[in-house]
């Protein structure tokens, strides 16, 4: 009776948590250590993952079991090297299928990797030394209750997958897969470690050995976001650890919770003669110099343009022609008294709500009336001109609020405008 209730408990125990069963590595399927076998099979099968002491975690972020999931209270050292490494070419993806997992021990997946010596992962014991970097993780999708564990609770379930850089040194590799199970972590201790490390041979020809590395344990502190967590509340999620490694030098954004980089918008500008070093916070400034340079009255040959692009997060570009050198005569502004024709002749294209207007161009604006043939979109009383403006007198381009103008390119705020 004693033997068959101690059965029954293993059976209930392990259906409560999990570890990593099998993985699909190179085009090959792979049986990892099996905790609760392996160990009364004689001879002990011969493995690519460590050995873990069972399907229960470690709550302690600096103990060394944190690393591969050893017990290191029952004589069970985690880190213990494998016998097997599996090959895989670099840029490759890697399946991990865990066993069944339960719904409410939500939280993220996370993989590291760490270089090992020359001849094999097979007797080498990273101790406590800076080795491991970041490859993959998945954490909380926004506020909802989908998490990286997720996909594992159903049968089958889908596993986790990780993708070997393409750019990294061939060589042997230990890597370190873990769930966090955070469904008591709203304190300290309270989140659950379900580590486990496997061995592998990386062929290829890339030639990097990441620099960002952290140490188990030592990356992980009780203090950390992602460590001390109410899980039940829909708050961002913030996965620990550092950032995930990528070939191209930029981090990759986390499945839920860390927020990718800003946007690099410094870079080279066109302008009429060269390039102009300038970043999209100083585009402002450079604008306002531009602007406080020119004369009131500009040649139409010398101007200034700037657009911003939607489709580009660098989308900025200026334009600069030549400014004249030469200080402008003076510019004489007289009031005007001449009244303002009234009468209404528009035929072409309007769409505005005026009593009367002059013009053959497109108008829909708000004036009680007008004269011109441009197309005109502004608030004034009254104004003469043939070009595209907001209310004014003139030809050209004019984008303020004035009740009359008459020079050939303005952009004030005055209420009469006359050059001489």
């Amino acid at each position: 009776m004693k033997y068959i209730a101690s059965l029954l408990a293993s059976a209930a125990l392990a259906a409560a948590h999990g570890y990593v069963d099998t993985a699909s590595i190179g085009g090959k399927t792979y049986t990892l250590y099996q905790p609760y076998q392996d160990p009364y099979t004689n001879p002990t099968p011969d493995r690519i993952s460590r050995k873990i002491a069972g399907n229960g975690p470690v709550e302690d972020v600096n103990s060394i079991d944190l690393q591969c999931g050893g017990w290191s209270a029952g004589g069970e050292a985690g880190s213990e090297g494998a016998a097997l490494h599996a090959t895989v070419a670099a840029g490759e993806t890697v399946k991990l299928f865990w066993t069944l997992w339960p719904e409410s021990h939500v939280g993220p997946s996370i993989t590291y990797m760490a270089k090992c010596p020359d001849t094999g992962c097979q007797d080498w014991l990273p101790e406590k030394e800076a080795v491991w970097f970041k490859i993959q993780e998945e954490g909380r999708d926004g506020a909802s209750n989908t998490w990286g564990a997720t996909s594992l609770m159903t049968e089958p379930n889908d596993g986790v997958q990780y993708t070997i850089p393409e750019c990294l040194t061939p060589g042997f590799y230990l890597v370190r897969h873990e769930l966090i199970a955070l469904h008591a972590s709203f304190q300290y201790p309270g989140a659950q470690f379900y580590p486990g490390c496997h061995q592998l041979e990386v062929t290829g020809s890339g030639n990097t050995v990441p620099s960002d590395l952290v140490s188990f344990p030592g990356a992980y502190s009780p203090e950390d976001p992602g460590i001390t967590y109410d899980a039940y509340s829909a708050t961002e999620y913030i996965i620990p650890g550092p950032a995930v490694f990528s070939c191209g030098g930029v981090a990759s954004p986390s499945g839920g919770g860390q927020k990718p980089s800003d946007v690099e918008t410094s870079g080279p500008i066109p302008t009429a003669s060269g390039t102009l070093p300038i970043s999209g916070s100083s585009l402002s400034a450079v604008a306002t110099s531009a602007d406080a340079s020119l004369p009131t009255s500009a040649p139409e040959s010398s101007f200034i343009t700037s657009t911003r692009s939607a489709s580009s997060a660098a989308g900025i570009s200026v334009s600069l022609e030549p400014l004249p050198t030469s200080v402008p005569e003076p510019i004489i502004i007289t009031l005007s008294s001449t009244p303002v024709p009234t009468q209404p002749a528009g035929e072409i294209g309007d769409d505005d709500e005026c009593d009367a207007e002059t013009g053959d161009g497109d108008d829909d604006d708000e004036c009680d009336a007008e004269t011109g043939d441009g197309e005109d979109d502004d608030e004034c009383d009254a104004e003469t001109g043939d070009g595209e403006d907001d209310g004014e007198t003139g030809e050209d381009e004019d984008d303020d609020e004035c009740e009359s103008e008459d020079p050939e390119e303005g952009d004030d705020e005055c209420e009469a405008e006359a050059e001489e």
